[in-house]
């Protein structure tokens, strides 16, 4: 059974965790995940990397967040 995935675009990566171009491609790198160009822009897979983005955005902000209060 194959499943189709929506791609997610990277560029509405920037407005969702509200940083610059390179930080979002370094999270990517991070995780190891695989951008697809279609025409000129790039995409990821939605739901399993979106939400392993998701999860790494949170724990960053959660450790900033403590970090600042100590």
């Amino acid at each position: 059974m194959t499943v189709e995935i929506d791609p997610f675009p990277v560029a509405a990566l920037l407005d969702r965790y509200n940083l610059g171009k390179q930080a979002v491609y370094n999270r990517i790198d991070a995780l190891d995940i695989k951008t697809f160009k279609q025409g000129n822009k790039s995409y990821i897979t939605a739901s399993a990397d979106v939400e392993l983005l998701d999860q790494l955005h949170d724990h960053i902000n959660k450790n900033a967040y403590q970090a600042e209060s100590d």
